[in-house]
């Protein structure tokens, strides 16, 4: 059983593996992706869990629920011959960095498919203080995802600004040195 077991009953013995990464830059041969993916399968191992499938999503935000593998890893744990009994990921924050989809998916996952969603980095053997603790870090991931698209944005603004700044400031020089 994990320790964020939300069908207490069930025994997990087999699991999907979801990693994701938001850039291409990210999905290169030493990349997070490959470092996810092996952490979580060092820790199915551990557990004497089988890793029946892996879902990875390569250059895609987490912002959207738009992503093939994890809409294709959704679509297979709803089949009836439910082929994973859970779903690793490294955080939470891989799965979902948008509160109403993390809400939406988890509760489709966990209540609908019965199927179990566990990180392997966050967790706490307290079941209600698991709970709690997921749900700040939703909050916390959306905020953390709009914030470093906002200050994305506003650095490529200034970058644009400053490089009108030098080219003018060239075409000046070069009119004033003819």
């Amino acid at each position: 059983m994990s320790k964020y077991d939300f069908n207490s009953q069930s025994k997990i013995s087999r699991v999907a593996l979801y990693a994701r990464v938001s850039t291409n830059r990210q999905t290169s041969k030493d990349s997070s992706l490959k470092f996810q993916i092996d952490g979580m399968t060092e820790y199915a191992e551990k557990h004497g869990y089988e890793v029946v499938h892996v879902f990875k999503d390569e250059g895609i935000s987490g912002q959207t629920d738009n992503r093939p593998e994890f809409q294709e890893m959704m679509t297979m744990a709803g089949e009836s011959n439910k082929p994973f009994d859970a779903v690793l990921v490294w955080k939470f924050d891989r799965f979902s960095r948008n509160q109403k989809d993390s809400i939406i998916y988890k509760d489709i996952l966990r209540n609908k498919c019965k199927v179990d969603l566990i990180s392997i980095n966050e967790s706490c053997e307290d079941q209600i203080m698991d709970s709690f603790q997921e749900k700040l870090r939703v909050i916390m991931d959306e905020f953390f995802s709009e914030s470093l698209s906002r200050n994305i944005s506003r650095g490529i603004r200034f970058a644009k600004e400053r490089k009108l700044t030098e080219i003018a400031k060239q075409l000046k020089e070069n009119e004033v040195g003819k």
